[in-house]
C-alpha cells in the first residue's frame, strides 16, 4: 500500500501503486488548478504484507494492461509475483520457467477478458486467434492443475464463464473455480477486495497429496507378485509400452453381483443384457449382449436398441470405479517416481466412467472412439484435450494418413489416450456430433461381424497408434475373452511379439484356453486387491 501525506503530516490519499504511472501526467494539471505537484508531496511505503507468491496469466490480445495492474497491486501488497514480461529472464526457457514459478506460487490468477478464449460451434469448430499464446495458457492451466494449486479466475467487466462447455476440454477446469470479477467503474475497490481475501483463500486451500511414503509391506499374494509389478513398473517408465485394456465385464465387486439402478456403479455388459431381455421378456439366461441385442433387432429396429441402452447408461449418475480411478491416477503415481509417462487405454466398456474418473483427477486426455454408422460409419473420430486448429472432434478418415494425436516423432505419448473400441456415449463431444451419432453402439452380432469383416486394420486405426499396439505388452482388466465378440479386436491387432496378462477373479474354461493361446498369463484374484498392490509397487 502507498500512502501519500500532506505538509502536516497527515494522510490525505491511499492509492494502489500501479497508479503511481499516471502521476506525470496529472502534474501539470494539479499545479495548474491546485499550485500543488503531486510528485513534490511525501510518500511512504509499507513493507509488503504476509508473503504469497501469485503467478499472474492472461493473454496478450486479450487484457494485458489489466493484467500488469493486477501484477503491480500484487507486488506492492505481496511483494512476489511472476508476470512473463517483467519476470522471465532473457535466454530462459519459457515452459521451463512456468512449469518452476507455478510450483512455487500459492495462487495462480488467470485473468480473463471477453477475449480469453472464442466458443466452438456445434460441431466443436472455433477460431484460434493466436495458437501459440493460447498454447501458453493451455499449459500454465495444465501445470497448476497437476501442481494443486489455487487457482482464481479475475473476470473484467462483461467476461463470463457461461458456455464453458464450449470451450477447449483443457480450460473447462477453470470454469469450474469460484470466480472474482474486477469492474473498469469501480477498480480501486474491487482490486483492493480481491488482494484482502487472497491470503484467507491460499490458508484455506488445501496442500498437494504428500510425496508417497514407503507402503507396508506388501501381502502374501503381493510379494509372489513383486516381479510381476517390477516389469509392468519398467515398461510403464520407459517408453510406456503398457497398455491397460478394459472389457465390459465386472470391474469391482462380486463378477456374479446383480447390477440395479441406483447400486452405485455403472452397468456392465452382462447387467445390459440382463436389463434388455427383462425389458423385452426375452425369457431366462444365461444373458450375452450380443445374442440379446440381435434378438432385439431382429423384432423391433436398431434405434429402439439404441435408444433403451441409452436410457439405461444414462439413468446413473457417472460413477468411476476403482479401476477407473487408478487408471486416471496412473500419471500422478509416475510423476510422483520423477517419470512424466502416459498411456494409451483401450476400453469396450459403452459408458464413460473412465473419462469421469480423469475428469476427476484433472488429467488431460485424448479420446478416439469408434463411429458404428452415419457418414463417418466404420471409421475413428478423434476427441482431442486441445487442438491448435480450433477442431474439438475430427474424423481420422484415412488412418494412415491421420497424424493428429498427441504422439511425438519417437512415439511417447504427450498425454493420456482412452481408446472406445466399440463406440458408447461421447462424453465432452461437440453437441451436434453427440446428435449426429448418439445410436453409437457397437452392440450385435451382425455388428461385430462387420466389424471383423472390414478392410485390414491398418486402415481402420490410425498408424499413430497401431505401432504401439502391435509393440507394448498388454494388461487386461476385466477382459473376459470367453464373449466371443471381445475377441473380434484382439484377433485383428495381436501380434506375436507381444505379452500379455489377464487380471480376473476366475477365468472361464473357454477364456483359459484362449489366453493359452495367445500366450497370455492368468492371474486369478480380485480386480480391487490387484490394483491395490499394484499401487504399493508404484509407491515403493
Amino acid at each position: 500500500m502507498i500512502r501519500i501525506q500532506g505538509p502536516n503530516g497527515a494522510v490525505v490519499d491511499t492509492i494502489p501503486g500501479a497508479l503511481q504511472r499516471i502521476f506525470g501526467a496529472l502534474n501539470r494539471r494539479s499545479a495548474r488548478r491546485y499550485g500543488l505537484h503531486m510528485t513534490a508531496l511525501p510518500i511512504e511505503h509499507d513493507p509488503p504484507e504476509a508473503r504469497l507468491t501469485a503467478f499472474v496469466s492472461y493473454r496478450r490480445s486479450d487484457a494485458a494492461a489489466h493484467a500488469r495492474l493486477l501484477a503491480d497491486a500484487l507486488r506492492e501488497r505481496f511483494g512476489d509475483v511472476f508476470f512473463d514480461v517483467e519476470s522471465l529472464a532473457l535466454g530462459s526457457r519459457w515452459a521451463d520457467a512456468i512449469a518452476a514459478n507455478i510450483a512455487a506460487a500459492d495462487v495462480l490468477l488467470v485473468v480473463m477478458g471477453e477475449r480469453w478464449v472464442t466458443l466452438a460451434d456445434d460441431y466443436g469448430r472455433r477460431e484460434v486467434r493466436d495458437p501459440d499464446e493460447e498454447d501458453v495458457l493451455r499449459r500454465e492451466v495444465e501445470h497448476a492443475l497437476r501442481a494443486h494449486k489455487l487457482i482464481v479466475p479475475v473476470l473484467l467487466d462483461n467476461a463470463t464463464l457461461d458456455h464453458s462447455a464450449r470451450w477447449p476440454r483443457a480450460f473447462r477446469p477453470v470454469a469450474e473455480r469460484q470466480s472474482v470479477r474486477l469492474r473498469h467503474e469501480s477498480w480501486p475497490r474491487d482490486l483492493d477486495a480481491l488482494l484482502n481475501t487472497l491470503p484467507a483463500l491460499v490458508a484455506r486451500h488445501p496442500p498437494p497429496p504428500p510425496p508417497p511414503r514407503r507402503p507396508p509391506a506388501p501381502t502374501l499374494i503381493g510379494a509372489q507378485l513383486s516381479p510381476h509389478f517390477a516389469q509392468l513398473i519398467n515398461a510403464l517408465e520407459g517408453k510406456g509400452r503398457l497398455i491397460p485394456v478394459l472389457g465390459s465385464g465386472p470391474v469391482e465387486g462380486e463378477p456374479d453381483t446383480p447390477w440395479q439402478r441406483g447400486c452405485g456403479r455403472m452397468p456392465q455388459g452382462g447387467d445390459l443384457a440382463r436389463e434388455l431381455a427383462e425389458r423385452y421378456s426375452l425369457g431366462p439366461g444365461p444373458f450375452d449382449l450380443a445374442r440379446v441385442s440381435q434378438q432385439i433387432v431382429s423384432t423391433l429396429t436398431p434405434g429402439d436398441l439404441h435408444e433403451a441402452l441409452e436410457e439405461i447408461l444414462e439413468s446413473e449418475d457417472c460413477v468411476p470405479a476403482v479401476v477407473h480411478r487408478f487408471l486416471a491416477g496412473l500419471p500422478g503415481l509416475l510423476r510422483a517416481r520423477g517419470r512424466e509417462r502416459y498411456q494409451m487405454i483401450l476400453t469396450a466398456s459403452y459408458d464413460t466412467a473412465l473419462e469421469c474418473a480423469f475428469d476427476e483427477a484433472e488429467e488431460p486426455y485424448d479420446v478416439v472412439v469408434f463411429i458404428a454408422a452415419g457418414e463417418h460409419g466404420g471409421r475413428f473420430v478423434h476427441l482431442p484435450w486441445w487442438d491448435r486448429s480450433g477442431e474439438d472432434a475430427r474424423p481420422t478418415g484415412i488412418a494412415n494418413d491421420y497424424s493428429g494425436l498427441p504422439v511425438t516423432p519417437q512415439g511417447r505419448l504427450e498425454r493420456s489416450i482412452i481408446v472406445k473400441l466399440h463406440g458408447g456415449m461421447l462424453r465432452g463431444a461437440p453437441f451436434a456430433w453427440r446428435e449426429e451419432h448418439e445410436h453409437n453402439f457397437v452392440v450385435t452380432e451382425d455388428d461385430y461381424i462387420d466389424y471383423l469383416s472390414r478392410e485390414p486394420i491398418a486402415t481402420l486405426i490410425p498408424s499413430q497408434l497401431l505401432g504401439r499396439l502391435r509393440n507394448s505388452n498388454f494388461l487386461f482388466l476385466g477382459y473376459g475373452v470367453a464373449d466371443w465378440s471381445l475377441r473380434v479386436f484382439l484377433q485383428r491387432i495381436w501380434s506375436a511379439n507381444v505379452r500379455g496378462w489377464s487380471v480376473q477373479r476366475e477365468h472361464h474354461p473357454v477364456a483359459e484356453g484362449v489366453w493359452k493361446q495367445l500366450g497370455v498369463d492368468r492371474i486369478k484374484m480380485p480386480l480391487d486387491a490387484y490394483l491395490e498392490e499394484f499401487e504399493r509397487h508404484l509407491k515403493s
